[in-house]
């Protein structure tokens, strides 16, 4: 097992350290943005694809994420640093896409952040707690994150309330 000084020969700080993999994981970004777009025609799996990456790409970084927050208060330019070299990329890419799609969506940038906040959530009780709370696996949260993500227009509909003939919609002067 290496000493903990062992990355020190390679590094001259945990804090250049930390830049060194903040300065990959943006390249990873932005590689991965410009394969997904140009190689996934359809918006769906183009979304399924961002998710995927999404997760794994926590989960890969999630000894940087523990150190960001553990160090974060001493060192408030490298949060400030990794929010903009790990959070708002995401957004961004999030925003983008939404917007690309051309369906409506009222706030594309609030919708993003709740998107890419859901898929830092996951990751993070599952790095904090173990396994996913109520049961919900990775694929069950993954399809849930999907339907919410999709455009309005592509949402499902939902079918029109039956009527019925023997049972009236009630009128405001019946309801008193």
């Amino acid at each position: 097992m290496p000493r903990r000084g062992a990355l020190y020969k390679h590094f001259a700080s945990k804090e250049e350290l930390l830049r060194v993999v903040m300065a990959q994981h943006s390249e990873a970004v932005e590689a991965m943005d410009a394969e997904v777009t140009t190689t996934i025609a359809g918006p769906l799996e183009q979304l399924e694809t961002f998710a995927r990456w999404g997760i794994d790409e926590l989960r890969r970084e999630h000894e940087l994420t523990r150190s960001v927050m553990k160090e974060g208060d001493r060192f408030p330019e490298l949060a400030a640093a990794f929010r903009e070299a790990i959070v708002e990329p995401g957004h961004r890419l999030a925003t983008a896409w939404l917007e690309a799609q051309d369906a409506g969506i009222a706030d594309p940038q609030a919708l993003a952040s709740v998107l890419v906040d859901a898929l830092v959530g996951f990751t993070l009780q599952e790095t904090l707690f173990g396994p996913p709370p109520a049961g919900v696996d990775e694929e069950r949260f993954l399809a849930a994150w999907v339907q919410m993500a999709r455009p309005p227009s592509r949402q499902a509909k939902r079918a029109p309330p039956m009527r019925d003939a023997r049972f009236p919609t009630p009128r405001c002067s019946d309801c008193r």
